[in-house]
């Protein structure tokens, strides 16, 4: 399955299912949050998208980003972390229930792109009980969100949203040894190749919400000394 007419396919599936007056204004949103410059500017973006999410009961686009930008607040700092989980839990649930009414197709890239950010969500709230020495549940979170990885790997393996997601699981693991890192390093070195594939993007596309993050994570990654 070749990346490149995927992604293409997802961003007409997108565009697609969208009025010129929802692109305008999702663009507006969601550039918030590509110019994250302030405490304010993710919480403006989430703001708009849910007024938008209320006033077209079709788009599932909204909640998606709304979801996403939840986690990246929720990452952010310590400060309503599992608040901001779980409205992107909520926000996630409106996006997939609309995405699976409207679909008119099997879309494997597509449904793997829900599969990640779901991985993320539940991936970030296993963090949280982990931080709160709720071992249970931070087991549980890790096991469903590995789950999700592997349902998204499943349905498009060369979505390179999902390779960095694997590369960051292996990275994270508290077992992780020296292969564990060098396979990541590839990894995302890989998932930064694919994504340099994407052609005329846009804001709201959804094919490389993380992206933006591979630099910082190949700058901190390192062989373990032992």
């Amino acid at each position: 399955m070749a990346l490149l007419p995927n992604v293409i396919s997802a961003q007409n599936s997108v565009e697609s299912t969208l009025s010129s007056t929802e692109i305008k204004d999702m663009k507006i949103a969601v550039q918030y949050y590509w110019d994250w410059n302030s405490d304010q500017d993710p919480i403006k973006a989430i703001t708009l998208l849910e007024e938008i999410t209320s006033k077209n009961h079709d788009n599932w686009v909204a909640p998606y980003w709304a979801a996403y930008i939840s986690t990246q607040i929720a990452n952010s700092s310590d400060k309503n972390k599992i608040e901001y989980l779980d409205k992107a839990q909520s926000f996630f649930d409106q996006a997939n229930s609309r995405y699976s009414y409207m679909a008119k197709n099997d879309d494997k890239y597509l449904l793997s792109n829900f599969n990640a950010l779901h991985c993320l969500i539940l991936r970030l709230k296993g963090f949280y009980f982990k931080s709160i020495n709720n071992v249970l549940e931070a087991n549980d979170y890790s096991k469903n969100s590995i789950e999700q990885l592997n349902n998204g790997i499943r349905n498009s393996p060369n979505n390179p949203i999902l390779m960095v997601l694997a590369a960051t699981e292996m990275a994270t693991a508290k077992d992780k040894n020296f292969g564990d890192i060098i396979a990541a390093i590839a990894l995302l070195e890989k998932a930064k190749s694919e994504f340099g594939k994407i052609k005329d993007r846009n804001t709201i596309d959804i094919s490389y919400w993380n992206e933006h993050w591979i630099d910082s994570w190949l700058g901190n990654l390192r062989p373990p000394s032992n």
